[in-house]
């Protein structure tokens, strides 16, 4: 069942009108008709059960009922994404959503091979943001994720969170940590930084390292940079789920 992501006007009424654009999403991608149902979420992530009460020619009306499902406990998880060549941002984008992350920061680090025009910059922010919603109605997710517009890596540090782990995932073993050791306290928020295709620079790990940024060794078998993002964020929700059974005492 695909998931609706309730308009940004809607503020717990009992009935609400969908109109314009969205209406015709309904109509036309999902054929919607009087008596279907379907998941809900607003903005906030609250859960809603939706219901269609009416449908005319240019706006249908839904009966919602809010749901009271409690969430699995899963770290707020934010991808700094360094830009990979092509339209692969978009992939990463889908994916990193479906597998569970809840803010994604497009990164321009020295090894970056785009070089976005000016003129581009929101336009292709608007293709990623719409891709992040298609992927949470496809996969059910209780959130609508933040993406932000493209900022230089050496400005991540005014995105990050409060009580936030920072994690970056290398091609070696330069620390003999391991991701259990770090997650071991069950870190609320956690930021993940992807390096470009090229890779992060020394000096580039050394800026990290000083806003206590560590390094995961994901092992021998070198990814692209589209696969390190989702191996990241699933590996971090798995082990969350299984937290009781393997919590370090």
């Amino acid at each position: 069942m695909r998931q609706l992501i309730l308009p940004p006007g809607y503020n717990g009424e009992k009935f609400f009108p969908i109109t314009g654009s969205e209406f015709h999403h309904l109509r036309n991608v999902l054929r919607v008709s009087t008596g279907m149902c379907f998941n809900g979420i607003d903005r906030k992530g609250n859960r809603y059960n939706v219901t269609v009460s009416s449908v005319n020619e240019n706006s249908c009306t839904l009966h919602i009922k809010k749901n009271s499902v409690k969430e699995l406990e899963v770290p707020q998880i934010t991808i700094f994404q360094c830009l990979p060549k092509g339209r692969k941002m978009d992939q990463i984008v889908r994916q990193v959503v479906e597998a569970g992350a809840k803010r994604v920061v497009p990164l321009i680090s020295e090894r970056t091979i785009p070089r976005l025009q000016h003129n581009t910059v929101k336009k292709k922010t608007d293709r990623w943001r719409r891709i992040a919603e298609e992927a949470v109605k496809q996969c059910g997710a209780s959130y609508v994720p933040e993406v932000f517009e493209p900022v230089k890596l050496r400005k991540i540090h005014e995105f990050r969170l409060e009580d936030e782990i920072g994690l970056f995932f290398h091609q070696l073993p330069i620390d003999n940590k391991t991701l259990h050791k770090y997650l071991s306290d069950c870190p609320p928020r956690i930021g993940i930084v992807i390096g470009p295709e090229g890779g992060l620079t020394d000096e580039e790990i050394r800026y990290l390292k000083d806003l206590l940024f560590v390094p995961v060794y994901l092992g021998p078998n070198i990814l692209r940079t589209e696969t390190v993002a989702v191996v990241a964020v699933a590996t971090i929700q798995l082990l969350y789920l299984e937290y009781d059974s393997w919590r370090l005492r």
